[in-house]
Protein backbone atom coordinates (compact mmCIF):
# COMPACT_ATOMS: atom_id res chain seq x y z
CA UNK A 1 0.00 0.00 0.00
CA UNK A 2 1.56 3.74 -0.80
CA UNK A 3 2.44 5.46 2.26
CA UNK A 4 1.34 9.42 2.75
CA UNK A 5 3.59 11.76 3.89
CA UNK A 6 1.70 11.40 7.18
CA UNK A 7 1.84 8.11 9.99
CA UNK A 8 -1.32 6.40 9.97
CA UNK A 9 -2.67 3.86 11.65
CA UNK A 10 -4.77 1.24 9.56
CA UNK A 11 -6.80 -2.09 11.43
CA UNK A 12 -5.87 -5.20 9.59
CA UNK A 13 -7.70 -8.43 9.52
CA UNK A 14 -6.46 -11.62 7.72
CA UNK A 15 -8.29 -14.96 7.93
CA UNK A 16 -6.55 -18.31 6.60
CA UNK A 17 -8.48 -22.07 5.64
CA UNK A 18 -7.98 -24.80 4.55
CA UNK A 19 -10.48 -27.02 2.81
CA UNK A 20 -10.05 -30.48 1.96
CA UNK A 21 -10.90 -32.10 -1.94
CA UNK A 22 -14.90 -31.96 -0.76
CA UNK A 23 -14.70 -28.19 0.29
CA UNK A 24 -14.91 -29.27 3.61
CA UNK A 25 -13.19 -26.65 6.05
CA UNK A 26 -10.44 -28.76 8.04
CA UNK A 27 -8.48 -25.89 9.78
CA UNK A 28 -8.77 -22.10 9.93
CA UNK A 29 -6.89 -19.36 11.74
CA UNK A 30 -7.99 -15.53 11.96
CA UNK A 31 -5.56 -12.66 13.29
CA UNK A 32 -6.35 -9.18 13.67
CA UNK A 33 -4.25 -5.93 14.79
CA UNK A 34 -3.07 -2.15 13.55
CA UNK A 35 -0.75 -0.91 11.03
CA UNK A 36 1.59 2.10 11.51
CA UNK A 37 2.32 3.46 8.19
CA UNK A 38 4.77 6.07 8.04
CA UNK A 39 6.82 7.84 5.13
CA UNK A 40 9.97 6.30 3.90
CA UNK A 41 11.78 6.80 0.86
CA UNK A 42 10.19 4.40 -0.89
CA UNK A 43 7.09 5.25 -0.72
CA UNK A 44 5.76 1.64 0.15
CA UNK A 45 5.51 -0.60 3.39
CA UNK A 46 4.88 -4.04 3.54
CA UNK A 47 4.41 -6.27 6.32
CA UNK A 48 4.69 -10.17 7.14
CA UNK A 49 1.69 -12.14 9.26
CA UNK A 50 1.84 -15.52 9.77
CA UNK A 51 -0.60 -18.29 9.91
CA UNK A 52 -0.30 -21.53 11.30
CA UNK A 53 -2.89 -24.51 9.95
CA UNK A 54 -2.45 -28.17 11.43
CA UNK A 55 -3.22 -30.72 9.36
CA UNK A 56 -3.45 -34.69 8.06
CA UNK A 57 -1.47 -35.51 5.21
CA UNK A 58 -3.48 -35.24 1.83
CA UNK A 59 -4.08 -32.79 -1.09
CA UNK A 60 -6.10 -29.22 0.54
CA UNK A 61 -6.85 -25.60 -0.87
CA UNK A 62 -5.29 -22.33 1.36
CA UNK A 63 -7.06 -19.93 0.91
CA UNK A 64 -6.35 -16.50 2.96
CA UNK A 65 -8.11 -13.54 3.05
CA UNK A 66 -7.37 -10.12 4.01
CA UNK A 67 -9.17 -6.76 4.66
CA UNK A 68 -7.74 -3.15 5.51
CA UNK A 69 -9.34 0.38 5.06
CA UNK A 70 -12.36 -0.90 3.28
CA UNK A 71 -10.50 -2.71 0.49
CA UNK A 72 -9.99 -6.64 0.65
CA UNK A 73 -8.43 -9.19 -1.57
CA UNK A 74 -7.65 -13.12 -1.31
CA UNK A 75 -5.25 -15.73 -2.82
CA UNK A 76 -5.69 -19.05 -3.00
CA UNK A 77 -3.10 -21.86 -3.56
CA UNK A 78 -3.50 -26.08 -3.71
CA UNK A 79 -1.26 -27.79 -1.27
CA UNK A 80 -0.10 -31.38 -0.88
CA UNK A 81 0.28 -32.72 2.54
CA UNK A 82 2.85 -36.23 2.16
CA UNK A 83 2.61 -38.50 5.04
CA UNK A 84 7.30 -38.58 5.44
CA UNK A 85 7.18 -41.61 7.91
CA UNK A 86 5.82 -43.75 4.68
CA UNK A 87 8.47 -42.73 1.73
CA UNK A 88 11.51 -44.69 2.08
CA UNK A 89 13.16 -40.87 0.57
CA UNK A 90 11.83 -37.49 0.08
CA UNK A 91 12.44 -33.83 1.50
CA UNK A 92 10.28 -30.17 2.22
CA UNK A 93 9.77 -27.44 0.02
CA UNK A 94 12.55 -24.90 0.06
CA UNK A 95 12.40 -22.18 3.19
CA UNK A 96 13.93 -18.52 2.80
CA UNK A 97 14.28 -17.02 6.46
CA UNK A 98 16.05 -15.34 8.77
CA UNK A 99 17.64 -14.93 11.94
CA UNK A 100 14.45 -14.48 15.27
CA UNK A 101 16.26 -11.66 17.10
CA UNK A 102 13.51 -12.11 19.69
CA UNK A 103 10.57 -11.70 16.74
CA UNK A 104 7.56 -13.70 17.79
CA UNK A 105 7.41 -16.66 15.58
CA UNK A 106 4.48 -19.64 14.86
CA UNK A 107 6.92 -21.73 13.74
CA UNK A 108 9.70 -21.16 16.40
CA UNK A 109 9.06 -25.28 17.34
CA UNK A 110 9.24 -26.62 13.53
CA UNK A 111 12.74 -25.25 11.98
CA UNK A 112 14.88 -23.11 12.61
CA UNK A 113 15.18 -19.95 10.58
CA UNK A 114 12.14 -17.43 10.47
CA UNK A 115 11.07 -17.90 7.07
CA UNK A 116 9.80 -15.10 4.85
CA UNK A 117 7.93 -14.94 1.49
CA UNK A 118 10.24 -11.76 0.09
CA UNK A 119 12.20 -13.08 -2.61
CA UNK A 120 13.71 -9.24 -3.73
CA UNK A 121 16.63 -9.57 -1.41
CA UNK A 122 19.40 -6.54 -0.35
CA UNK A 123 22.51 -8.01 -0.73
CA UNK A 124 23.48 -6.55 2.84
CA UNK A 125 20.78 -8.76 4.23
CA UNK A 126 21.40 -12.27 5.53
CA UNK A 127 19.21 -15.01 4.49
CA UNK A 128 19.26 -18.48 5.00
CA UNK A 129 17.61 -21.49 2.59
CA UNK A 130 16.31 -24.82 4.83
CA UNK A 131 14.61 -27.91 3.89
CA UNK A 132 14.08 -31.04 5.57
CA UNK A 133 15.06 -34.79 4.77
CA UNK A 134 13.49 -37.74 6.07
CA UNK A 135 13.97 -41.42 5.42
CA UNK A 136 11.01 -43.54 6.24
CA UNK A 137 10.01 -46.63 6.83
CA UNK A 138 11.94 -48.74 8.97
CA UNK A 139 15.29 -49.23 6.83
CA UNK A 140 18.41 -48.15 8.19
CA UNK A 141 18.94 -44.56 7.15
CA UNK A 142 21.59 -43.99 4.42
CA UNK A 143 24.09 -40.87 3.98
CA UNK A 144 22.48 -37.97 1.78
CA UNK A 145 24.56 -36.10 -0.67
CA UNK A 146 23.04 -32.56 -1.00
CA UNK A 147 24.11 -30.14 -3.76
CA UNK A 148 23.22 -26.58 -3.89
CA UNK A 149 23.70 -24.50 -6.58
CA UNK A 150 22.62 -20.67 -7.84
CA UNK A 151 22.55 -19.74 -11.60
CA UNK A 152 22.08 -15.84 -13.10
CA UNK A 153 19.25 -15.07 -15.76
CA UNK A 154 22.09 -16.15 -18.78
CA UNK A 155 21.74 -19.66 -16.99
CA UNK A 156 25.44 -18.99 -15.35
CA UNK A 157 26.55 -21.32 -12.38
CA UNK A 158 27.90 -18.09 -9.79
CA UNK A 159 27.59 -20.30 -6.87
CA UNK A 160 28.05 -24.40 -5.67
CA UNK A 161 27.91 -26.32 -2.11
CA UNK A 162 28.15 -29.99 -1.48
CA UNK A 163 27.00 -31.52 1.44
CA UNK A 164 26.71 -34.50 2.95
CA UNK A 165 23.96 -35.42 5.78
CA UNK A 166 25.05 -38.31 7.23
CA UNK A 167 23.20 -41.56 8.60
CA UNK A 168 23.55 -40.53 12.10
CA UNK A 169 22.15 -37.03 11.92
CA UNK A 170 18.83 -38.44 10.95
CA UNK A 171 18.26 -39.77 14.93
CA UNK A 172 15.39 -41.38 16.09
CA UNK A 173 12.90 -38.74 14.03
CA UNK A 174 13.92 -40.13 10.84
CA UNK A 175 14.65 -36.68 9.88
CA UNK A 176 18.09 -34.70 8.89
CA UNK A 177 17.97 -30.51 8.40
CA UNK A 178 20.06 -28.73 5.61
CA UNK A 179 20.90 -25.14 5.70
CA UNK A 180 23.08 -22.62 3.65
CA UNK A 181 23.49 -19.11 3.78
CA UNK A 182 23.01 -17.43 0.37
CA UNK A 183 26.11 -15.37 -0.69
CA UNK A 184 23.89 -11.93 -1.79
CA UNK A 185 27.31 -10.06 -1.26
CA UNK A 186 28.89 -12.20 -3.54
CA UNK A 187 26.01 -11.79 -6.37
CA UNK A 188 25.31 -9.28 -8.66
CA UNK A 189 22.08 -7.23 -9.31
CA UNK A 190 18.69 -9.22 -10.72
CA UNK A 191 17.32 -12.66 -11.03
CA UNK A 192 18.93 -15.78 -9.29
CA UNK A 193 17.70 -19.09 -9.24
CA UNK A 194 18.45 -21.43 -6.50
CA UNK A 195 18.31 -25.44 -6.48
CA UNK A 196 18.77 -27.60 -4.11
CA UNK A 197 19.32 -31.16 -5.00
CA UNK A 198 19.41 -34.18 -2.21
CA UNK A 199 20.52 -37.77 -3.62
CA UNK A 200 20.04 -41.07 -1.47
CA UNK A 201 21.12 -44.72 -3.38
CA UNK A 202 20.35 -42.74 -7.23
CA UNK A 203 17.35 -41.34 -6.48
CA UNK A 204 17.68 -37.72 -6.73
CA UNK A 205 15.09 -35.51 -5.28
CA UNK A 206 14.92 -31.27 -5.94
CA UNK A 207 14.00 -28.02 -5.27
CA UNK A 208 14.03 -24.63 -6.32
CA UNK A 209 13.60 -20.96 -5.57
CA UNK A 210 13.60 -17.67 -7.42
CA UNK A 211 14.97 -14.60 -5.75
CA UNK A 212 16.51 -11.09 -7.08
CA UNK A 213 19.05 -9.40 -5.46
CA UNK A 214 19.61 -5.42 -5.02
CA UNK A 215 23.13 -4.63 -4.61
CA UNK A 216 23.00 -1.98 -1.54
Amino acid sequence: RPVSDEVSIEKLEIRTAAFDGRYIQRAAHRQSGELTLRPNAGGQRWVELQSRLTLRPGRYEVRVAAEASHSAGGVFVQVDIPDFSRSRFSISGLVLGRSRSGASDLFADLIPVRPTAARVLPSTTPVTAFLRGYQGGRETPRPIQVRARIADTAGHLVFEEKAELGAAVFGSARAADYRIELPLARLGNGEHLLTVEATDAGTTLRRDVRFTVIRE
